[in-house]
């Protein structure tokens, strides 16, 4: 059994998730009121500022470490109500990397993420929940390999710059979710199950 096996599962996270981070600049303040007000509307992921690592632990060994790097997305933050605010991010599975070519090619294979039959993976947000002034919690759906599950994403605000159609914002996002759910499996209980996300991402107004 190939020693990359867990690291398939981490990229999908991806993307997902990138797309919950606007919400986390809200607060319950007055103040942070004002906030939500000003930066209310539609957002694109910015790809080339946009990054997801991940890891998968491994028994007496190094773990697996990736990332990715393409997507797109969208986020509708809601100024008069966050928890009707919305995250939509894809991600291109096929677009990951471990440093290792020969890891990379058995990750992207059918006995991880099938690029070739699944080129995509997708998280939805479905609940939105404000967690402290600059920090959020995002529920939703992630798909991936054509398999839909729950995972739940952390959302902290890093900076906000600009105004208007230019404002942008950049998010550190963390979560965790099981690899095999997703019919990821392959390697545990060698290599952990559960897949480590640490998302840095930028999202402009349009």
């Amino acid at each position: 059994m190939p020693h990359h096996i867990g690291c398939v599962a981490r990229a999908v996270a991806i993307a997902v998730f990138a797309v919950p981070f606007l919400i986390a600049s809200v607060s319950v303040s007055a103040e942070a009121e004002t906030l939500l007000e000003r930066m209310a509307g539609t957002y694109q992921i910015v790809p080339s500022r946009t990054s997801a690592s991940f890891r998968v632990d491994q028994v007496g060994g190094p773990g697996i470490d990736g990332q990715f790097n393409d997507f797109s997305g969208t986020i509708t933050l809601n100024g008069d109500d966050i928890t009707k605010s919305v995250v939509d991010v894809t991600i291109r599975t096929g677009d990951m990397t471990t440093g290792d070519a020969a890891q990379d090619d058995f990750i992207k294979g059918r006995s991880i993420f099938n690029v070739a039959r699944h080129p995509e993976g997708r998280f939805r947000s479905t609940s939105v929940r404000q967690i402290s002034d600059m920090t959020a919690r995002v529920e939703g759906t992630l798909t991936l390999k054509g398999i839909s599950k729950p995972v739940t994403f952390f959302v902290s605000l890093v900076q906000a710059r600009g105004q208007g159609r230019g404002l942008t914002a950049e998010f550190a996002v963390q979560g965790v979710f099981q690899r095999g759910l997703f019919n990821m499996g392959i390697g545990v209980p060698l290599y952990a199950n559960v897949v480590k996300l640490n998302i840095r991402a930028t999202a402009r107004r349009t």
